[in-house]
């Protein structure tokens, strides 16, 4: 019998095969900004960038040919040199990250070179790397935009082309991060932006952006390089973490911002804001560092109740503040431990976005980020929520493609 997270997922490729322009330089998407009005950019925040990695990713399970030949016409009209020309400048400070530029589209493509083994899909990752080797590093720190978040990518392209020299580009961006760091009492947390007049005072603790996903990127060097220099500071890291969390729900929630709580700030529980995605780093921590003197995964899994807890607070079932974002964090507490009660949960949550779908004449309609509104992107849209039931439906074969 066809699982609900099968069917679901089924349902919302159909949405993004519906939606797609063939165009002269490949294949374009549709999307919404902040402001909810339609774009065309190939951005993966709020664009079209990271439709691929749905697309991929659904290759994978199914062997639809027609999925991967979107995905490959997806990054085609991303790298169109007409797309650089397009760029706005005012976006120019992230246009090295992931979420809005030259990493977030190689991200894209190593997705799409393991799902084809296409060594042309990998070459074109690569030539992005090279890009990133020629700018120097920062001045942004964060996962999102930043030095982590190139670096991330420049890890991961080191893993599948075995080329040393993009690892050596990882451990660039780790060693400027090392240094710009602020550190006191055995804990570490970063500025948003260096030498910046109002960013350089904003102390992000958040996955999106902040401490946790900048530490996250470097417990993943750590894994690849064993060198204790980052585990030291993913450590000084994640204390300054545990010295922030407050008890919420039954379980831990942080603040978005070093010391936010005291200074009235809104509670929130998402993967970009508070414990679903902060947890992402404490399940790693566990992962590479083991429990030693901290207990990494009890707080993650506190981490998981306060999330659990939540439910659909914001009303929507996308990755970035959603249903999406929450079960994909039951989905690692479940691999880490085993306890079929995350799984139940992720299962849970699945249903619940299943809510989120509508029929029409033309076809299932599947709602983004705010009621009465549909885009196909990954953050905040359609092929996120996709893929969140891809990885529901085989846990086993997929992974998140961002991390």
């Amino acid at each position: 019998m066809i699982s609900v997270a099968e069917e679901a997922a089924h349902s919302t490729y159909s949405f993004i095969e519906r939606a797609a322009e063939h165009v002269q330089d490949g294949v374009r998407w549709q999307t919404l900004d902040w402001h909810n009005q339609p774009q065309h950019t190939p951005v993966i925040f709020t664009g079209m960038g990271g439709i691929g990695f749905f697309l991929a990713d659904y290759y994978r399970l199914t062997g639809t040919s027609a999925a991967l030949e979107l995905a490959r016409g997806a990054l085609d009209w991303c790298a169109s040199p007409a797309r650089e020309r397009e760029r706005d400048p005012e976006w120019e400070w992230a246009s090295n990250g992931l979420m809005r530029g030259r990493s977030g589209l190689g991200m894209a493509w190593l997705s799409l070179h393991r799902a084809s083994g296409d060594a042309a899909h990998l070459a074109c990752a690569a030539a992005l790397g090279d890009q990133l080797a020629a700018v120097p590093v920062g001045p942004v720190t964060d996962w999102q935009d930043g030095a982590a978040g190139e670096g991330l990518f420049l890890l991961r392209l080191a893993e599948a082309s075995r080329d040393e020299r993009f690892l050596r580009g990882a451990e660039l961006r780790a060693a400027w991060l090392d240094e710009v760091a602020i550190k006191n009492t055995g804990g570490a947390y970063w500025p948003w932006q260096v030498e910046h007049d109002e960013h350089a005072g904003w102390f992000g603790l958040s996955f999106v952006p902040g401490s946790s996903g900048i530490a996250h990127f470097l417990l993943a060097l750590f894994q690849r390089t064993q060198d204790e220099r980052w585990a030291m500071l993913s450590r000084a890291a994640g204390e300054t973490l545990l010295h922030q969390a407050v008890p919420d729900k039954g379980g831990l929630n942080w603040p978005d911002t070093l010391g936010g709580f005291e200074r009235g700030e809104e509670r929130r529980c998402q993967w970009c804001r508070g414990a679903s995605g902060i947890a992402l780093f404490f399940t790693k921590a566990h992962e590479a560092l083991g429990s030693g003197e901290r207990d990494y995964l009890g707080t993650a899994v506190a981490a998981g109740e306060c999330t659990y807890a939540y439910g659909d607070a914001r009303r929507n079932p996308c990755q970035c503040h959603g249903l999406a974002g929450s079960a994909e964090l039951f989905l690692e507490l479940h691999r880490l431990t085993q306890d079929a009660l995350w799984l139940d949960r992720a299962e849970e949550f699945a249903r619940l976005m299943l809510g989120y779908r509508t029929e029409a004449s033309e076809g299932d309609q599947w709602q983004s980020d705010d009621a009465g509104y549909a885009s196909p992107d990954f953050l905040y849209g359609v092929s996120g929520t996709g893929h969140t039931f891809l990885r529901l439906w085989r846990p086993d074969l997929l992974t998140r493609p961002l991390l």
